[in-house]
C-alpha cells in the first residue's frame, strides 16, 4: 500500500476513534459492570464509594455485589442460595445513603388455585428477612410465615444507624425501629382513631436522616390519609410531620442528606413535589398541564443530593434542581416496558441499571453531562424476537426439543411451552431460559415426561411458547402479557398415553426470577 494511502486510512481511523470517544465522553456515561442474567437490588452507595447490586444467579439465587466504579473490580459481600420448592422466587432491595448498606430479601410463593378475574393466581409473601450488608453482614430481622399483603420488613442504612419495619411480622408496621453502635430504639407512628390502625411505609435512609409514609386505615391496604415523616436516626428526633392528604399516595420517593424528601405522584397526578425541614411546606415543582405523564411508571426510589434529583422518566432517566427544570439524563435510556431502577446519586453521578436486550448495564451517569431528549414513549417492540425454525417439534432422546429464535438486539429471559384450554387455562410443557446476543439462537427446553406420553400419540400435541424478558416476575401488571412466538406441535417416540400431568391453571406473569 502506498505511503500516501496509508497514511488516509490511518488518519480516517484516528478521526473515527476521536469521534466515538468524543460521543462517548458527552454522553457523560460509563458501563460498571455487565451481567447476561439481571441485577436485581440496589444500586446503592457504600460510604468508600463502591457501588453495591443484586445479581441473579439462576434458579432463584442471588449475590450481592459490591463493585468500584474505578477499577471495575467485584467483590461478593453475600450470595442466598437457591430455593427447593419450585413454585417460590425471592426478590431483593438493597438500601445505602451513608455509611450503611442493607438489604431486605422477601420469598413469595406462586398461588396454585384455579380462579378467575383479574385477581387471579396472587402470589403469596411466604417470609422475609433484613440485614446488613457494609460495613459487616449482620441479621436484623425475620419472618416466617406467610405475611400479609400490606406487611413487610423493610430496612435501609445511613451513617451510624439502620432503620427497620416489620419485625413484628404482624399485618401492619407501627413503628421504625432503630439500631445505631450503642443503642436500639424505636419510633412509633403518629396518633390515629380509635377503630383505625397506623401502618409505615417507603423507608428511606441518607446520612443522617431517616423518612418513611404513615397510613392510616381501618386495617386493611385502602388508607385513609397518610403523613410524611423525617427524623434525625440516630436520635429520633421528628423534624417534620406533613400530611399527604387522603388520596395523595406518592408511588416513589427520595430522601437526601439534609432531610429534603422527594416524591413522585398523588395530586396533581404525575407531579414532582418536594418538602424539608427547612421548608415544610409542601410544593409542586413539576406539573405538567398536558400531553403524556413525563415519569415511569414502576418507580422504586428516587436519588435526591445536592439540591437535585434524578428520577426515571417515561424511556430513561431525568435529572431536576428541585425548581422545576427538569432535564434527559445522558445515556440512561432503556427500553420501552422496563421498569426504571432504583437511582443512587452522590450529586453528580447517577448510579442506574439499564436493561438492554442482551445484557444488564451498571452505569454511572454525569448529572452535569449534555443530553439529547428522550424519545416519546410507546413504538415497536424494544427487544424483537421471531421464531426461525419449524412448527414441529421433535423430542430427542434427551427428552429436549430445539426451539430456533432469531434476536435482532439480543434477548434474555424464559421461554416456556405451554399447553392450552379454553377459557386461557394452561399448564407447563418444559422451559429454558436464553441470554444472546444478536442474531440466531437455539433454545432447548427440556419436555416433561406426561407431554412427552401425549406427544406420542397420533396428531401430537399441540403447545404455545412463550418468552418471558429477564425482569418478566409474577407480581407484574395483571393487564401485561409475554410475547407469544405461536403455536407449534410436538411429538415424541413415546408410547402413546393420556397421562395426567399438573392441573390446568390460569396463565403465570412469568417464570420463577
Amino acid at each position: 500500500m502506498p505511503s500516501s494511502r496509508r497514511s488516509n486510512v490511518i488518519s480516517a481511523v484516528l478521526i473515527a476513534v476521536i469521534a466515538t470517544l468524543s460521543a462517548a465522553a458527552a454522553a457523560g456515561a460509563a458501563v460498571i459492570a455487565s451481567t447476561r442474567s439481571q441485577y436485581e437490588g440496589g444500586p446503592a452507595l457504600a460510604a468508600d464509594g463502591r457501588v453495591v447490586v443484586g445479581e441473579r444467579r439462576g434458579n432463584g439465587a442471588l449475590r450481592i455485589l459490591a463493585i468500584d466504579p474505578v477499577t471495575k473490580a467485584a467483590v461478593t459481600l453475600h450470595a442466598f442460595p437457591r430455593l427447593a420448592d419450585p413454585l417460590s422466587y425471592s426478590l431483593l432491595e438493597l438500601s445505602g445513603g451513608g455509611g450503611t448498606v442493607a438489604a431486605t430479601l422477601h420469598t413469595w410463593r406462586e398461588a396454585t388455585g384455579v380462579q378467575s378475574g383479574p385477581e387471579q393466581d396472587i402470589p403469596e409473601r411466604q417470609a422475609g428477612r433484613s440485614l446488613t450488608i457494609l460495613p459487616a453482614v449482620a441479621p436484623l430481622g425475620s419472618c416466617g410465615r406467610p405475611l400479609s399483603p400490606s406487611a413487610r420488613l423493610d430496612a435501609a442504612g445511613g451513617d451510624g444507624f439502620v432503620a427497620t419495619t416489620g419485625e413484628e411480622c404482624g399485618v401492619t408496621s407501627a413503628a421504625v425501629r432503630i439500631r445505631t453502635a450503642t443503642a436500639t430504639f424505636s419510633i412509633p407512628a403518629g396518633p390515629v382513631p380509635a377503630g383505625r390502625v397506623a401502618h409505615i411505609t417507603a423507608l428511606r435512609a441518607n446520612g443522617p436522616m431517616v423518612s418513611w409514609t404513615e397510613m392510616e386505615s381501618f386495617g386493611g391496604d385502602a388508607a385513609l390519609a397518610r403523613w410524611l415523616v423525617v427524623a434525625r436516626g440516630t436520635t429520633g428526633q421528628v423534624l417534620l410531620r406533613v400530611p399527604l392528604g387522603d388520596v395523595d399516595h406518592p408511588s416513589a420517593a427520595g430522601l437526601g442528606a439534609d432531610g429534603t424528601v422527594v416524591t413522585i405522584g398523588g395530586l396533581p397526578p404525575c407531579a414532582l413535589h418536594v418538602v424539608s425541614p427547612a421548608a415544610p411546606v409542601r410544593r409542586t415543582v413539576v406539573s405538567p398541564a398536558q400531553g403524556p405523564c413525563p415519569f415511569a411508571s414502576g418507580q422504586r426510589s428516587i436519588g435526591v443530593a445536592a439540591g437535585r434529583a434524578v428520577f426515571g422518566a417515561n424511556t430513561g432517566y431525568a435529572v431536576s434542581d428541585l425548581l422545576g427544570l427538569v432535564r434527559p439524563l445522558g445515556e440512561g435510556r432503556r427500553a420501552a416496558g422496563a421498569i426504571a431502577s432504583p437511582v443512587a446519586f452522590d450529586g453528580r453521578l447517577a448510579h442506574v441499571v439499564r436493561s438492554d436486550c442482551d445484557a444488564d448495564r451498571l452505569l454511572a451517569v454525569d448529572a452535569d453531562a449534555p443530553a439529547p431528549a428522550l424519545p416519546a414513549q410507546g413504538g415497536s417492540a424494544a427487544c424483537p424476537v421471531r421464531r426461525s425454525g419449524p412448527a414441529l417439534l421433535l423430542v430427542a432422546g434427551d427428552e429436549r426439543v430445539r426451539i430456533g429464535l432469531r434476536c435482532a438486539r439480543g434477548c434474555r429471559g424464559t421461554l416456556r411451552l405451554v399447553q392450552q384450554r379454553r377459557g386461557g387455562r394452561e399448564r407447563l410443557v418444559g422451559e429454558a431460559r436464553l441470554a444472546h446476543a444478536a442474531g440466531a439462537v437455539s433454545v432447548r427446553p427440556r419436555v416433561a415426561a406426561y407431554a412427552r406420553a401425549i406427544a406420542g400419540c397420533a396428531g401430537g400435541l399441540r403447545v404455545v411458547a412463550k418468552l418471558f424478558r429477564a425482569g418478566d416476575i409474577h407480581v407484574a401488571s395483571r393487564l401485561s402479557r409475554p410475547p407469544s412466538l405461536g403455536p407449534y406441535r410436538l411429538r415424541s417416540r413415546s408410547a402413546c398415553r393420556q397421562a395426567q400431568g399438573p392441573a390446568f391453571r390460569a396463565p403465570r406473569q412469568g417464570p420463577r426470577p
